[in-house]
């Protein structure tokens, strides 16, 4: 239960974003994919994307709430939440790409929500890494663990 009371309200809201985009974003993807990405990934590297995005994703929220801990498993946390934000990112990232491929497609629609709105979750995931990122550096360098 102390561990619970560490987390904030900016803590929870974090934890709100990924389970929305990370856990059940990539279930819906998978049982309802997009007709103009299944026209242009094959079937089985789109789930191998998305099912490291829910598995990123559930390693990040692990991480993360760890990381908000104190001692050595804020320190580990740190790492377990850099390693699943990188595998969570990829579903993101990799549909960003392909609409991006998709805009100099003559036969496709050239703009749609859904680049936006892939771009909106990278720039997230973006923001994240650059607060993670200086994090797990300082803690892999801290004299005081040595």
């Amino acid at each position: 239960m102390k561990y619970i009371k560490r987390l904030r309200a900016r803590h929870w809201a974090w934890l709100n974003f990924l389970c929305i985009v990370g856990l059940i974003w990539p279930i819906f993807m998978l049982v309802a994919p997009p007709v103009q990405i299944t026209e242009v990934i094959s079937p089985v590297i789109y789930e191998v994307i998305m099912g490291l995005s829910f598995f990123g994703t559930c390693l990040a929220m692990f991480g993360y709430f760890a990381s908000q801990q104190v001692g050595r498993i804020g320190v580990i946390g740190v790492s377990l939440e850099l390693a699943g934000l990188i595998l969570s990112s990829l579903g993101p990232a990799a549909l960003l790409l392909t609409r991006i491929f998709l805009l100099f497609e003559p036969h496709f629609e050239p703009l749609s929500t859904v680049l936006f709105y892939d771009w909106a979750v990278c720039a997230i995931f973006l923001y994240r890494f650059v607060i993670v990122i200086p994090r797990f550096r300082f803690e892999a360098h801290d004299p005081t663990k040595e």
